[in-house]
């Protein structure tokens, strides 16, 4: 089930005001027309926090890694792209005094972008077959358009 809209930052400073005038909370809610346990929910919140802002709500783990260390890490990949996730947690444990597994650093490397693949290796052409190339190609310069038609 889906949650109700948020409700605005003058509202939530209305229902601390009449809570601070030790109004109920059933009274609160029909004077501002909406449920109790939504006012009851803004004044424990104020209570607890002394805060007035919006419910944040956080959906998952928080990542070991702040964005500036990711990119430090992005950075350090484009430089060196031979360098290995493990060699890269040492580098991240010694130098942001962080304990990160191997497999944390390869997630945030695929997030932005670089993935742990091998680049295709880059065809041998010796000097003969370059020499044979060149000739096939000087032979077929001057042909015509039709030539080249299937």
């Amino acid at each position: 089930m889906a949650r109700g809209l948020d409700v605005s930052p003058e509202f939530r400073k209305l229902i601390i005001k009449l809570y601070l005038e030790n109004r109920s909370l059933r009274a609160i809610g029909q004077y501002v027309n909406k449920p109790h346990s939504t006012v009851q929910g803004i004044i424990i919140k104020y209570t607890e926090t002394g805060d007035l802002s919006t419910n944040h709500y956080q959906a998952g783990r928080p990542s070991k890694l702040t964005i500036r260390e990711q990119r430090s890490l992005v950075v350090s990949v484009v430089k060196n792209p031979k360098i290995t996730s493990t060699i890269l947690s040492q580098n991240v444990q010694e130098g942001m005094q962080k304990q990160v597994c191997s497999q944390t650093i390869r997630n945030s490397l695929n997030n932005a972008g670089n993935h742990g693949r091998v680049a295709r290796r880059k065809q041998f052409i010796s000097k003969a077959y370059k020499k044979k190339r060149l000739e096939l190609s000087k032979m077929h310069l001057g042909k015509p358009d039709p030539f080249w038609g299937n």
